[in-house]
């Protein structure tokens, strides 16, 4: 009976995230639409991945409607042009985004009118932890999250086999990658140039992803944005370290360490402007292809890209992948996008019925065999990790990691200030008085933002 009762549970929860109305009341999309519109950027993988969702989809439905999924060149392109459209009453049926983009454009974003109140221990069944926290916003199902992804360690086995003395793996710790570093890096017989790096760290010029790895780095020494009301930014803030240890501020730790790496002063110095082509997108995942540094830091979507660039080295790289190091916090930041219904989108019953169909197993499988994508469904996890064993990491640390959820600002944004922090902090200024001066910028934004708000007249109830 017991057994029963979890999967009534199961099914019942399911079928508030699907949207469903009674089938009798069903409509056809092809009477609403002629064809079923999708705005979306991302990899061209995931775009053939959303048209074989759709497909599947308006068959189910016996629909004629035609598959429009567009994706964009950027994702600040998707989001503009987003925008303008809603304002002027217009919007696709369904938009691929971020959580961070939904999160603080909540009042154009139509929740499923079926799932008020679903508790997320009931998703929680179903889902990761990071995607329910997408999913549910003020207790109403706002999407459908389609991967996880998390930053982790590529590193190259032989020079770790050979170089290192007690392990053939990349230390779990921060601290014992400083270890890795001393005991990888090779130098010339002056110690001017650096022959072969350990770890490509510490620029913004040729490491891909280089803000994102300080902001995961910021978010393993414990960092926090914003007070959980959001009207207070905090991360530019001091913390008290109690007892003996003095107070510290999370994101300058993590700066100073994050650009130790490019030192020539520093014991980890290990990385520098010659070692890759600042010129070319490929950066440091061709210096790894060619031989010439240890370990990267990546996503897993880049996969594929460094796998393709090492079958045309002549180095013949085996490539291993470890987890991103622990400092005080076992926690990372995940890269997720997810479907949302816009307000104006032309049909919203039509259009969550689409969406509780991609959330399903079968649509989410086939996501992420077109993908290779992260799975956020707990019973396509074991699959996933059997048919493509290097997501294995990924998949294990997105169940632990988190997501943006600034409510004035996006992570992109923070992404490239971060950026502009490491570019100027590589060339002596003062890190704490760039940080403050970003955190107090942050600030007047949103009491700024809070002040109009307060003053806006109440909209008439339609």
């Amino acid at each position: 009976m017991i057994q029963f009762s979890r999967i009534f549970l199961l099914i019942f929860s399911a079928f508030l995230l699907l949207g469903c109305e009674p089938k009798g009341s069903q409509q056809s999309v092809s009477t609403k639409t002629e064809s079923f519109r999708v705005w979306m950027h991302g990899s061209v993988a995931e775009q053939q991945a959303l048209e074989s969702i759709v497909r599947e989809f308006l068959a189910q439905e016996k629909s004629t409607a035609q598959i429009d999924v567009f994706r964009f060149n950027s994702e600040s392109d998707l989001r503009q042009l987003l925008l303008h459209e809603i304002a002027e009453g217009y919007a696709p049926d369904v938009v691929y985004t971020t959580p961070a983009w939904v999160i603080q454009n909540i009042n154009k974003i139509l929740p499923n009118p079926n799932a008020e109140g679903l508790a997320k221990d009931n998703l929680l069944q179903i889902f990761i932890p990071p995607a329910v926290e997408a999913m549910i916003i003020d207790n109403w199902v706002y999407g459908i999250p389609m991967y996880a992804d998390t930053l982790a360690i590529v590193f190259n086995r032989d020079h770790l086999i050979t170089r290192l003395s007690s392990t053939s793996l990349p230390a779990k710790t921060w601290v014992g990658i400083e270890k890795n570093v001393a005991e990888l890096t090779q130098f010339d017989e002056e110690e001017k140039t650096i022959k072969t790096s350990a770890i490509a760290l510490g620029l913004t010029e040729n490491v891909r992803d280089a803000a994102h790895i300080l902001a995961n780095l910021w978010a393993v020494y414990g960092g926090n944005f914003e007070s959980p009301d959001g009207t207070q930014i905090i991360f530019f803030r001091e913390r008290l370290g109690g007892g003996s240890i003095p107070s510290y501020n999370p994101l300058e730790n993590a700066t100073n360490f994050f650009i130790s790496f490019t030192n020539k002063n520093s014991k980890n110095r290990t990385w520098n402007v010659f070692l890759a082509d600042k010129n070319t997108a490929l950066k440091n995942f061709q210096t790894f292809v060619n031989g010439q540094v240890s370990m990267i830091i990546t996503y897993s979507k880049n996969l594929p890209l460094i796998k393709n660039l090492a079958d045309k080295s002549s180095a013949r790289i085996d490539m291993g992948i470890a987890p991103f190091p622990s400092v005080s916090a076992d926690r990372l930041l995940t890269d997720m996008k997810m479907l949302v219904v816009p307000k104006k989108s032309s049909d919203p019953n039509i259009a969550w019925r689409f969406l509780g169909f991609a959330g399903d197993k079968k649509a989410q499988q086939i996501f992420f065999e077109k993908t290779n994508l992260p799975t956020i469904r707990l019973d396509l996890m074991s699959l996933q990790k059997e048919k493509n064993s290097d997501l294995s990491v990924f998949i294990d640390q997105a169940k632990r990691a988190q997501v943006w959820r600034s409510k004035n600002i996006e992570d992109e944004i923070f992404y490239q200030d971060l950026e502009k922090i490491i570019q100027a902090a590589t060339k002596g200024q003062n890190i704490k008085k760039l940080i403050s001066g970003l955190g107090t910028r942050y600030q007047i934004f949103v009491d700024q933002k809070n002040k109009i708000q307060a003053t806006r007249p109440k909209k008439s109830e339609e």
